[in-house]
Formats: structure tokens, C-alpha cells, sequence
């Protein structure tokens, strides 16, 4: 899909996750605009994308999963996390 496509497709349903596997034809800045523009939490995968913009991503540090938030990401696309969450996460900024 494009991001047009993506953009369309969220247009028509009500959103307010969107999950991003690893990219191929579309660019994670491309993801960021649809998800800023329409408030839209982002998840990943794929750690690189967190560092890049995207809000929540797991990863797997020594044989053990860690959540991963880039904090300032979150505000801009709405979301807001418990300090309990954030507690457990390491945070990206």
C-alpha cells in the first residue's frame, strides 16, 4: 500500500492503533505524518522505527523482551502512557 492508500484506508474506519511492520515501499516519516495528522498511536516491531519516530516497540535486550517509547513521539500523536508503564519501558526521546 502507499501512503496514500494507508491514509485512505484509515480515512474510512475508526483507527487508533496502527501496527507498522517492516517497510518496504513507504518511508516510517510517511507513517508519522498520517499518524500526527490523525492522532493515531504507532507500535512496531522494529526498534529502528521507535528511534525513528514511531511511538511503542518491542525489542529483545539479553533474551528478555523490553518495551521501548519515544516519549516525545507519543505526545505529538495523543497518546499518554501510566507511570507504571513507563516504569517498565526504556524510553527513547
Amino acid at each position: 500500500l502507499t501512503a496514500k492508500d494507508i491514509n485512505n484506508s484509515i480515512g474510512q474506519t475508526r483507527v487508533d492503533v496502527l501496527y507498522v511492520c517492516p517497510l518496504k515501499k513507504n518511508s516510517v516519516e510517511s507513517i508519522l505524518k498520517i499518524s500526527r495528522d490523525k492522532k493515531i498511536c504507532t507500535y512496531t516491531g522494529v526498534p529502528a522505527y521507535v528511534v525513528a519516530g514511531l511511538v511503542v516497540g518491542f525489542d529483545d535486550e539479553d533474551g528478555k523482551p523490553k518495551i521501548l517509547i519515544n516519549l516525545e513521539e507519543a505526545k505529538l500523536q495523543g497518546a499518554d502512557f501510566s507511570s507504571k508503564l513507563l516504569r517498565i519501558s526504556r524510553i527513547i526521546n
